[in-house]
């Protein structure tokens, strides 16, 4: 008998009446930066920058959720020649989908961020950025079994569900903003020393509604996203890399906390293109009643990989036998040239 829980789940997120909806959400949120937060737009070394994640949740239940993202983003004005304060201007486009349940309930997203990086002495930097954009949210009301539709012995999909649905199909606008400070102890090389980064996001301040049903709302609550990072260097080549992020919207909060072990194999050469930066990298997170979070990866030049796997420590582990998620990112930067371009404090990579 096929697991019905993801089926219940669809129906108590779109019934009629009052309902406030949750984001969806990455156990990589550190390679998702846009998303993150706004502020951070464009907050790399180099000049362009594109990354992906892709998670698959609860895979041993039927139907489970499939979420992908995809951003690119760059800064601007960051050449010394002509720039010499070292503000800068960010801007990025973030892209996600997520598709759950026999109803295929499936919410995409397209929004904009523009941000602006001020440099307010010496390692330190403060940034600020908007976001906006639209939500889509569809679904497929053939897909499902309502209860009316039981004659008493079996499913007849012949009767009426009994559910009026006024759009399978509904866009909404969406706004949100960010702050960041940063702080590092090396300019050139932020990567290599200590450095802090702390921020706030906030998103979906306009509540979108997304309801497809008549007379009804589902509204997103305002999330609010504080996050913080820090590189602790152990050696020349070894760090540790503490990040937490807590997520507080409506009745719903989550927090990750954990850390990066990060080894780098070998650094930039100053005096040729031919030995490139490397590193190689493991993580280990915990999201609070949830889920342990493992994963590995490894960076070369602008190139990073990374896999993680959630290990389902909730109350449905019962029904997912404590199989969470897998989750694959890929991040691209185009570097440039070292020489000319403003090292960004907030990219630790």
């Amino acid at each position: 008998m096929k697991n019905k829980i993801l089926i219940w789940v669809a129906i108590i997120l779109m019934s009629s009446g009052k309902v406030y909806s949750q984001d969806i959400h990455f156990s990589q949120f550190f390679q998702n930066q846009g998303q993150l937060n706004p502020s951070l737009t464009g907050a790399f070394n180099g000049l362009g920058r594109f990354s992906t994640n892709y998670k698959s949740q609860w895979r041993n239940i039927d139907k489970s959720f499939q979420t992908f993202a995809l951003n690119a983003d760059g800064g601007f004005f960051k050449n010394k020649a002509y720039n010499r304060n070292g503000n800068f201007l960010g801007l990025g486009v973030n892209f996600f989908t997520d598709k759950a349940g026999v109803l295929s309930l499936r919410t995409t997203s397209a929004l904009f961020n523009v941000a602006y990086n001020l440099k307010i002495a010496n390692g330190q930097t403060l940034a600020a950025g908007i976001q906006a954009g639209f939500i889509q949210r569809s679904i497929d009301p053939t897909a499902g079994e309502w209860g009316i539709q039981y004659d008493g012995n079996s499913f007849n999909p012949d009767y009426p569900s009994g559910e009026y649905i006024s759009n399978s199909k509904k866009y909404v606008p969406d706004f949100g903003m960010g702050m960041s400070y940063t702080w590092t102890n090396n300019e050139k090389n932020p990567s290599r020393d200590w450095t802090l980064l702390l921020g706030v996001g906030a998103f979906h301040v306009n509540k979108p509604n997304q309801t497809l049903f008549l007379n009804s709302e589902d509204k997103l609550h305002v999330k609010i996203n504080p996050h913080l990072k820090l590189n602790i260097p152990l050696n020349k080549n070894e760090f540790i890399i503490p990040q937490m992020m807590y997520s507080f919207q409506g009745p719903s909060q989550e927090l990750i906390v954990g850390f990066d072990f990060r080894h780098f194999l070998s650094f930039d050469s100053q005096h040729s293109d031919f030995i490139k930066q490397s590193a190689i990298f493991g993580s280990l997170y915990f999201r609070n009643s949830d889920a342990i979070i493992a994963g590995v990866g490894y960076m070369y030049s602008g190139f990073q990989a990374g896999i993680s796997y959630d290990i389902n420590i909730s109350k449905l582990s019962l029904a997912s036998h404590y199989q969470g998620g897998l989750e694959v990112s890929l991040t691209y930067i185009i570097r440039g040239t070292a020489r000319s371009r403003i090292e960004s404090r907030s990219s630790f990579e």
